[in-house]
C-alpha cells in the first residue's frame, strides 16, 4: 500500500525532490523499513496547494 502511494505522488508531484526520487527508488523495496519517508511525504503533500494529493495519501 505505501508502495504505491509513494509511486501515486512521484508521478503526481514534482520528481525533483530528492526526498520524493528516493521514494521512487525505494518503493521497490519493502517499504516497511521506510515508513518514516512516507510520513515525511505525507508532511510534503498536505503542504502541497494540490488537494487530491493529500486525499491520495490518506488512502
Amino acid at each position: 500500500m505505501i508502495c504505491i502511494v509513494c509511486m501515486i505522488m512521484v508521478k503526481f508531484s514534482n520528481s525533483g525532490n530528492p526526498m520524493l526520487y528516493h521514494c521512487e527508488l525505494k518503493s521497490t523495496k519493502p517499504c516497511h523499513a521506510h515508513i518514516m519517508l512516507f510520513l515525511a511525504l505525507l508532511l510534503m503533500c498536505l503542504c502541497m496547494p494540490y488537494d487530491f494529493l493529500a486525499t491520495y495519501t490518506i488512502f
